[in-house]
């Protein structure tokens, strides 16, 4: 998966708490052979599609240069592997992540 993104921060970086919003595209790619637990209609399945990748989150000043994040991910795309499915899939590709970790500011 490849994807460019932008962030934007809505208070300063002398803050103690800094929401911020993140999104941006890419793609994502996604492969499947016949006998592995995917049973599809052809023998073989692969697709590259854009995908639409998103965050919100909040950065928490610790020290002077430590921060504490989280964020929350969402990543959605178009789901070409449903009109191969018996019955089709109705459903979008979407991922959903917790991330928590440090920042450090320079």
């Amino acid at each position: 998966m490849v994807t460019g993104e932008g962030l934007i921060y809505f208070r300063q970086r002398s803050s103690r708490l800094r929401p911020y919003v993140l999104g941006g595209l890419g793609t994502v790619s996604a492969s499947s052979r016949a006998g592995e637990e995917v049973v599809l209609s052809p023998e073989r399945f692969s697709a590259t599609r854009v995908n639409w990748r998103k965050a919100v989150g909040m950065d928490v000043r610790l020290k002077d240069w430590r921060r504490f994040r989280y964020s929350f991910w969402e990543n959605v795309s178009a789901n070409p592997l449903s009109r191969e499915l018996v019955p089709p899939g109705r459903r979008n590709w979407a991922t959903f992540q917790n991330m928590f970790g440090f920042v450090k500011d320079f």
